[in-house]
């Protein structure tokens, strides 16, 4: 999956997708250890997908904090006197 595509499905969609790749994970570590698998890449390739729908709903959670932030910003001016050793 690309990231423009991860990008664009929603929040619940990718952790949806991310619990699936999860498991899907799990099988191709399970049929790895039984010699069972015949493209090792896929291993690869499952951590890398996962990483990347994680990264983007971080990013997500990273913008919705700041944004809740910002209105708290007061428009008072910093304390005087205040670290300079009384001089």
């Amino acid at each position: 999956m690309k990231v423009k595509e991860v990008r664009e499905t929603s929040s619940a969609e990718l952790t949806n997708q991310i619990a699936k790749a999860r498991v899907k994970l799990f099988k191709f570590r399970f049929h790895a250890t039984n010699e069972e698998m015949q493209r090792a890449g896929d291993i690869r390739k499952t951590r890398r997908e996962i990483a990347r729908m994680k990264t983007i709903l971080r990013e997500r959670e990273m913008a919705e904090a700041k944004a809740a932030a910002a209105p708290r910003a007061t428009g008072r001016k910093p304390a005087k006197g205040r670290g300079n050793g009384g001089k």
